[in-house]
């Protein structure tokens, strides 16, 4: 169950907004209006009370470009909420002039919004399969990529350790079996020690023991003092072409890296194009809910003008001068359309607080008579002076 956000003085969040008492004022204005926007979820008004403060508190000269894109996105709401005050007297007055003709549009809006709920909740199990279907094909492509990530991760590692043990061969070859070989040594613990170190390259060559005992013999020998035996071995050991050997099984990983990183490739792009239909079978679904929650306000609002509808032109009369002050209140002074664009139109001196040019001080360039409340026509002039936006 979501809960409606708490007002700006009871906030407990660990960051706390604080603002001038006017400003915080008409957040609250604000805030208390989109909590209870029609045909939106509570979750979508939660998120739209809780975006206020933050988008609307600072002034318009403070506010980076997703601050803007939330007022924006509020006036949005704002708008809505105005222009159904200006429909329901709209409808009241038509109702004094023709309540039988009215009446009967009213039915017909009934009938067309149950309609339309009807219609989006025939089509709502097939955006669930669709996103059911959307979502299983996610996960196969996830599972395709990471198979192939596997894959070429196996392979790369391979051609890694072969190119480990091609540079362990190489340098004992250098270090080690080329001064044995040259007799580059001096003492014979120094040439036993070069022997040493070579065994367990000779135990990776899988030599036989005969070939390393005969080694070691022939390498305690100066090349001079070798018998023809001992130059034999020597040469029976050396291992350029295990290094050969070593060379061609690094370079035939090449192929099947290529191969494996193609497949990645692909399916990542699989993964892609599919996580992309996904999103967009949830944004289906998200559609189709949101047709059906307006089309039920919709019927509902019908069913309440119905209910409710005028039987004498007293009646009538009266609910046309309750359609009047509850646009009036709205629009007025102290409504949430005026603290709106107040807040959205408030500009500060540069050091946070307004300044004789900003927006705070336009409410008395618009109340020209000052009389403190803004009337149909001081409005009107405000507009043709771009003192204020239209919502």
């Amino acid at each position: 169950m979501f809960k409606r956000a708490a007002p700006i003085g009871e906030q407990t969040e660990t960051k706390r907004l604080k603002f001038q008492s006017d400003v915080e004022e008409k957040i609250d204005i604000v805030r208390k209006q989109v909590g209870n926007a029609e045909a939106r979820s509570d979750e979508c008004c939660v998120m739209l009370e809780n975006m206020v403060p933050g988008s609307l508190g600072p002034a318009m000269d403070e506010r980076d470009e997703l601050q803007t894109e939330a007022v924006e996105m509020i006036g949005k709401v704002i708008k809505a909420i105005e222009d159904e005050a200006v429909d329901k007297v709209k409808l009241a007055e038509e109702i004094c002039e023709d309540p039988e003709s009215v009446k009967k549009k009213v039915e017909e809006a009934a009938e067309r919004a149950q309609a339309e709920k009807a219609a989006a909740e025939k089509d709502k199990p097939a955006k669930q399969k669709a996103a059911q279907d959307a979502k299983a094909s996610l996960a196969k492509a996830d599972d395709t990529l990471r198979k192939a990530n596997n894959g070429l991760h196996k392979l790369e590692d391979e051609k890694a350790d072969l190119k480990d043990k091609r540079d362990t061969v190489e340098d004992a070859f250098i270090q080690h079996f080329v001064p044995i070989r040259d007799g580059d040594w001096e003492a014979e613990s120094e040439a036993l020690a070069h022997i040493r170190a070579l065994g367990p390259v000779f135990v990776g060559f899988d030599y036989e023991k005969s070939l390393m005992a005969a080694f070691k013999e022939a390498g305690m020998n100066k090349p001079a003092s070798r018998r023809s035996f001992d130059n034999q071995t020597i040469k029976s050991a050396a291992f350029e072409e295990r290094k050969a050997e070593l060379d061609k099984q690094i370079a035939a990983k090449a192929a099947p890296i290529g191969k494996a990183q193609k497949a990645q490739q692909a399916a990542e792009a699989a993964k892609a194009a599919a996580a992309q239909k996904y999103n967009h079978t949830l944004a289906d679904l998200g559609n189709v809910t949101g047709a059906i929650r307006k089309s039920n306000a919709d019927a509902l609002r019908a069913r309440q003008e119905l209910d409710t509808f005028p039987a004498t032109p007293q009646e009538a009369e009266a609910k046309r001068q309750r359609a009047k002050a509850a646009l009036e209140e709205l629009t007025g002074p102290k409504g949430a359309v005026s603290a709106y664009i107040y807040l959205r139109d408030r500009v500060s001196n540069g050091n946070g607080k307004e300044g004789d040019d900003s927006a705070d001080n336009l409410f008395n360039q618009i109340d020209t008579d000052g009389d403190g409340v803004i009337s149909k026509e001081e409005m009107a002039a405000g507009l043709s002076k771009g003192l204020v936006k239209k919502v």
